[in-house]
Formats: C-alpha cells, structure tokens, sequence
C-alpha cells in the first residue's frame, strides 16, 4: 500500500511510503453450508464461501450390483451429515449363463447352439434366454459348434437332449407354416409354390386368414401391388399375377365359400338377404362369421337398422 502525505494549504505533496499490510483473510461464520458437492462456510467479511468435499464414512448398501445394473451404496459426511450416493460397477461376465441369461460383456446375447464347458448344448434366444422344456428347429445359421440343422429337444434346465424321434433334416419351402429357404427361416414376401401364391413375412410366417395390402417391395414382381384376401391355408385369393390377364369365372355368383362374387369378382357390399338369413359382405368380399360387428346406415341396404350385429360360424346374422 502506498501512502502520501499532502500539504493542507496547498495540496503538495510532502511525502510519499510504502507500507505493506498483513491480509485479515477470510472469517468463517460458523454456520455451515451444505450441498450436494461439498460442505462450506460463508465468510463474513467478503461473502465468500469456502467449499470442502465431503468426508463420507462406510457406506450402507442399497442395491447390490448385478450383471445388469450397477451397485449403489449409501453414506453420511462424517462433517455436516449430508447424505449421499455413490454407484459401483456391474459385474463383469464373460461367456456364461447366469439365472437363465446368457452374458457376452455384460450384456445378454443371442448366440443360437453353443457347447458350454460341462459338455451339453444350450439354445439361446433373441433375447439372450436360455431355452427350456421345449423342441425347436434349430436352422444352419444358428446351430454353431458343427451341429446339423434340424429339430432338436431342450429339458427343463436347457440342455439339449438326444432327439430319438426326429432326425435332423434338411428343410426347404413351406413347412407348417413356415417358409424356409437353407434350413433358415425367411422373410419373403410374395411366393408362389406350383400354382399357388403365398404372403410370407417375418420369421418365415405364412400369412393365413385375411385380408392384407402388399406393396411393390414385397410383391416381388410376382402380383400387382395391391390389397388381397388370404384364406385359411395361406393362398391369395384372385391375384392379380404380373404379365397375365386375370382369369375371372363370371359364372361364379352369390356367396361362395367364405366369399360373396357378383360376376366372378369378390364384392363388398354390406349387408345382404338370402332366404330367410341376413349376412354382411365387408371389404373384399367376405363373409363376416363368428364375430360382432357395427353396422352403418350406409351398409344396412334398408335392410336393417344401423347398430351392433353378431355373427355365427356360418355368417347368419342374429336378428330378433
């Protein structure tokens, strides 16, 4: 600090020092500040807050870790009485089944037929679960270890066990239900198997029982893009095949199977009479069966009132 002394009557300057003043520092107010960093005091002089860490003494555990989740222990400062957290690591798992999981990493993994250090194959999902007490076939991209594609039969603790009434085969097409192509379930789209044409999706499924729209991608330039019905055993109905005239059986007239055709061409048109029975065509020309159903003004033909309708295995309308 500098310090200069002037003349009173005229403001000159007498004398000028140096002197150097020892710091007052900081002066704690003795009340304590707590947060979730650390503890601290308020210094009273310049406001200040002085931050310490927290000193935690043993922690209390509240969740013990797992494969899956992290351990998390709970513990007081030993100086302010904060109460905090802190994590510890999951466990750490490499190659093994553990409550029914297998673990690559930590993390549960799909890995199909593997042959694990006490000599049995295990099956393990999507999902990374075990497979137990069930018989699945196992297709060439997941059966591993040099195992032959085919079906094979897990107990109740997932081992596989030897399958003495199915032999391991080569499967190719459909096959209850089922669409494979190399032993491998197959997402396809339009097929078609001699004179027939089938929707497979996902998982090999052969779509069954509905009425579905395929598009470009997945008619595969076999059918025209389009909504068609699928019946019960899986074969589209009227497809409209790429390149061909359709062949329409125009004598086909009234309800015919599961369908109502007007010239040969499955028809919707809600609600209809047929001797003393009521039925309703919906969209593509089904029969409605077993099922209840609302019914529009628009759809009733004047036949009968809009409302809630039920419908029994033959498509009979249940009209009191």
């Amino acid at each position: 600090m500098v310090k200069v002394t002037y003349c009173t009557v005229c403001q000159t300057e007498i004398s000028r020092t140096t002197e150097v003043l020892t710091a007052l520092g900081h002066s704690p107010s003795g009340t304590i500040s707590i947060y979730n960093k650390g503890h601290g005091y308020r210094c009273t002089r310049c406001g200040e807050i002085e931050l310490f860490d927290h000193t935690y003494g043993e922690g209390t555990c509240v969740r013990e870790a797992t494969y899956a989740l992290k351990g998390k222990y709970e513990s007081v400062c030993t100086v302010c009485g904060y109460k905090g957290y802190y994590e510890t690591k999951a466990l750490e798992i490499e190659g093994e089944i553990v409550d029914g999981v297998y673990y690559e990493n930590g993390v549960p993994t799909h890995k199909g037929l593997i042959l694990m250090e006490d000599g049995y194959y295990y099956y393990i999902d999507a999902n990374g679960n075990l497979v137990k007490n069930t018989t699945r076939f196992v297709g060439n991209k997941w059966a591993n270890s040099g195992v032959k594609a085919g079906e094979y039969t897990f107990d109740e603790n997932g081992k596989m066990v030897v399958n003495t009434t199915v032999e391991p085969t080569d499967r190719e097409g459909i096959i209850d239900g089922i669409y494979y192509e190399f032993n491998e379930p197959v997402h396809k789209g339009v097929i078609k198997v001699d004179e027939d044409y089938y929707y497979v999706k996902s998982l090999g499924i052969v779509v069954k029982n509905t009425t579905k729209y395929i598009n470009k991608q997945y008619s595969n330039g076999i059918i025209e893009p389009g909504t068609y019905e699928i019946d019960e055993n899986g074969k589209i109905i009227n497809p409209k095949v790429v390149g061909e005239e359709p062949v329409i059986d125009t004598s086909l007239n009234g309800i015919v199977g599961d369908y109502y055709y007007v010239d040969g061409i499955p028809t919707h048109v809600g609600f209809i009479k047929i001797g003393d029975y009521y039925y309703y065509i919906e969209s593509g020309g089904k029969v409605v069966k077993n099922k209840t159903r609302f019914v529009y003004n628009n759809m009733t033909n004047g036949l009968l009132p809009q409302g809630f309708y039920s419908f029994d295995a033959e498509g009979h309308a249940n009209v009191k």
